[in-house]
């Protein structure tokens, strides 16, 4: 028996409980997200001039990907973690 997708409601519930590193390119306009558990990467995030998320399987869900609007909606959840600078093209930009 295959495995369902991953509902959007139970994916904003379970990225908010996961730690959210962050590497954001400002020059460039864009950011990629990976949201982790226990040290785990659970999922990984672009957000540019457009958006998607993509959710590794679990156990009870598929490999599941929110594009654009959905994407967008689970953009902000998560614990923090690292934040880092990724400016392209001027390294006295980066910290």
């Amino acid at each position: 028996m295959s495995k369902s997708y991953m509902p959007l409601a139970y994916a904003k519930t379970f990225l908010a409980a996961s730690v959210v590193d962050i590497l954001d390119d400002k020059a460039f306009g864009d950011m990629e997200i990976t949201w982790l558990r226990n040290g785990r990467n659970v999922a990984t995030g672009y957000f540019g001039k457009s958006a998607g998320v993509v959710i590794h399987e679990t156990k009870q869900f598929a490999v599941t990907e929110f594009e654009d609007g959905a994407a967008n909606q689970l953009q902000g959840l998560g614990k923090r973690g690292e934040y880092q600078r990724n400016d392209a093209g001027d390294p006295r930009k980066r910290s």
